[in-house]
């Protein structure tokens, strides 16, 4: 549950952004759903981020203009990670992103 000082902050810039600003937030947090909090915290932000990836991919995949593109053929959608500390692109397992990841 997010403090006071977060939430009143997280109000403040809703009020100066808009409506998606909280979207964005709740997004952001969802993706720590079931995360073991014992983890080292570098390896929670790496799972993390692996779990927005997939939802993120599972979701354009899942919308009605991808389900179409994909039936076209137009459209083929992936999800990578960039790993700053080597420079890589570790591109996800596609069979991966239709399960649903904690989220």
């Amino acid at each position: 549950m997010l403090s006071d000082a977060r939430l009143i902050n997280s109000e403040m810039l809703n009020a100066l952004f808009g409506g998606w600003f909280l979207l964005l937030v709740d997004s952001i947090l969802s993706a720590l759903d079931g995360i073991d909090p014992q983890l080292p915290p570098q390896e929670q932000v790496a799972r993390g981020v692996e779990n927005n990836v997939r939802w993120t991919v599972r979701t354009i995949l899942e919308s009605p203009e991808g389900r179409m593109r994909l039936a076209e053929g137009r459209m083929k959608c992936a999800g990578a990670i960039y790993e700053i500390e080597t420079g890589r692109v570790r591109v996800l397992d596609a069979d991966a992103n239709s399960r649903k990841p904690n989220r």
